[in-house]
């Protein structure tokens, strides 16, 4: 029963301060990985972050009727396209001056199309930017083009 003492203690012995090594290890990267974070947090800009929903979505300039008007006045349907009627999706980023960049096509209906719908949204005026939180803030907005 000694022996069996004896080894309980011995185990005891070398496992506790390898338990609590580990313990520390990781209490000390925890604390680590806040202090990152923190760092991190404090470099990013407010308006470097770009939202996909907020409180209130950008708006083109002059609401939804002076949208409507515009690729009204400016979209023209190719004339060698086989389709005559659809939706072209495009993304972009509206800033916090009302800006846009990085247009993106999401969603095809023909190159004809595409290249229509990108043209006339590159000739887009500034936009009435996106607010969350009482705050000005940069928002991925998504714009379906009608033909």
């Amino acid at each position: 029963m000694k022996k069996m003492n004896k080894r309980a203690y011995l185990l005891v012995m070398y496992l506790y301060p390898a338990v609590v090594l580990t313990g520390l290890s990781s209490i000390a990267s925890g604390q680590v990985q806040q202090s990152v974070s923190k760092v991190q947090n404090q470099h990013e800009e407010p308006g470097d972050r770009i939202f996909l929903v907020v409180a209130q979505q950008p708006e083109f300039f002059g609401g939804k009727e002076a949208r409507r008007k515009f690729f009204a006045d400016h979209l023209r349907v190719p004339k060698t396209a086989s389709q005559t009627s659809g939706k072209v999706f495009v993304s972009f980023v509206v800033n916090t001056d009302g800006s846009w960049q990085d247009v993106t096509l999401l969603k095809s209906l023909g190159k004809k199309y595409d290249e229509e719908a990108l043209r006339v949204v590159n000739l887009m005026p500034k936009w009435n930017p996106g607010r969350e939180a009482g705050k000005v803030v940069r928002v991925k907005y998504i714009l379906p083009v009608a033909f």
